[in-house]
């Protein structure tokens, strides 16, 4: 019992700092779409918007005690696929070129399959990498790749290839 209560804390502290990144995010997509890109700058903040919506929704149930064991599968699905969702603002608003060559979304993914090892459940990491690598995937495969004019190696399939088996590697290593 006092191990569960310690975890529910950390999930609070998690769902507090996921409120405070989301809200910087924020801020920092509105620079974003006022100094560099508009497009991306609106998309970034309507993810950020949500996201602390997210997290606030996910905080008040924490503290009232409810839907812990749900929250506790979906909260970190959540967080790996924001990473998604930025990749696909990349690629709607600057195009596949632009969104293959950005740090951005691979980061993203490496943080948060990293940043699951603070939930303390072992299998954690490995199934988000796998599911970093699903949904990348499949965005380059439904999305990206039909829409790039003149592929470089940067484009290539195999190369993204080499992405997807990094994340699922990544979130192997991580639950070593």
């Amino acid at each position: 019992a006092a191990l569960e209560g310690g975890v529910v804390e950390l999930e609070k502290l998690l769902a507090r700092t996921g409120q405070g990144a989301t809200g910087t995010g924020f801020f920092l997509a509105l620079l974003v779409s006022v100094f560099a890109s508009p497009g991306i700058g609106i998309g970034c903040m309507i993810i950020a918007a949500v996201s602390f919506g997210w997290f606030t929704l996910v905080h008040y149930f924490l503290v009232r005690g409810q839907h812990i064991k749900t929250l506790r599968i979906i909260s970190p699905l959540w967080e790996v696929s924001l990473a998604s969702m930025v990749l696909l603002v990349l690629v709607w608003t600057e195009g596949p070129v632009y969104s293959l060559g950005s740090w951005v979304p691979p980061e993203l993914f490496v943080i948060f399959v990293a940043a699951s090892i603070l939930r303390l459940q072992k299998s954690l990491p490995a199934l988000l990498g796998v599911l970093a690598a699903a949904q990348y995937g499949t965005i380059y495969l439904l999305v990206i790749y039909p829409a790039l004019e003149n592929p470089s190696l940067l484009h290539d399939p195999r190369m993204q290839l080499v992405r997807i088996c990094s994340l699922v590697l990544g979130g192997l290593a991580c639950s070593a």
